[in-house]
């Protein structure tokens, strides 16, 4: 078992769906035609998280494409330059440069096959960002869940390509990601077949005026956790 089983964390509880205050489409952010998912998924996050507490704050698209200008060199109107970016990298400059004004104030690495790990960061941070290497299934299925068997053909782990999205809920079933502007629910055995990434970050929009999280916890205990799950960064 990690060491963070050694602290007194809160269990989390059953099912989670931090998700619930927000509207059907929460922006799309451009997505659809340039590979800035790494950076609309931290706009996703700061909605999840601001609904919760202080009232739903929206990033801007021109904020999104801004940052991901920042961290991958992108060019408007130079498509050779539309080439993504890295997950550890937007992590580094969302806490040091920010993200449509809004600054993390420290991040973590988690261990991506930990299914307890993810839970209790899930229930503490107020969601999750996550990477995955999506197969072309991905595309049409309502429900993404991995095929029994290694996966081939359409289902090919990264047939389609890299993307990095928001985890805002799970249950005993599965996750809750929000892609591409809408929710989109996987099963865990989706999660342990595709998912290679994902780190829990502390920001300042998941504690309401009195420093605590709408899961009760204040924001020391919140820094004291996330230093237990894993190295500070």
């Amino acid at each position: 078992m990690s060491s963070y089983l050694q602290h007194d964390i809160p269990a989390p509880p059953p099912a989670r769906d931090w998700s619930e205050m927000l509207p059907t489409d929460i922006g799309l952010y451009r997505n659809d035609e340039l590979g800035d998912c790494a950076i609309a998924a931290t706009a996703h996050l700061q909605q999840v998280w601001s609904s919760q507490t202080r009232g739903r704050i929206v990033p801007s698209e021109a904020d999104v494409v801004r940052a991901y200008a920042a961290v991958s060199g992108y060019k408007l109107g130079e498509p050779a330059t539309d080439r993504g970016c890295d997950m550890l990298s937007v992590c580094n400059h969302w806490r040091r440069e920010g993200i449509a004004g809004n600054k993390i104030s420290a991040f973590v690495k988690l261990d991506h096959d930990d299914w307890t790990q993810l839970r209790i960061a899930l229930n503490l941070f107020g969601g999750l960002y996550a990477g995955a290497s999506l197969p072309l299934t991905a595309r049409s299925d309502t429900l993404w869940d991995a095929p029994h068997g290694k996966p081939r053909g359409d289902a090919a782990i990264g047939s389609w390509g890299g993307h990095t999205m928001a985890v805002v809920g799970y249950s005993r079933l599965g996750v809750c990601f929000v892609t591409w502007g809408q929710r989109r629910w996987a099963s865990w055995p989706w999660w342990m077949t595709y998912v290679d990434e994902c780190y829990a970050a502390i920001d300042e929009q998941w504690v309401s005026a009195d420093d605590r999280a709408p899961n009760g916890v204040n924001l020391a205990a919140l820094e004291r956790d996330l230093s237990a799950i894993g190295d500070l960064t």
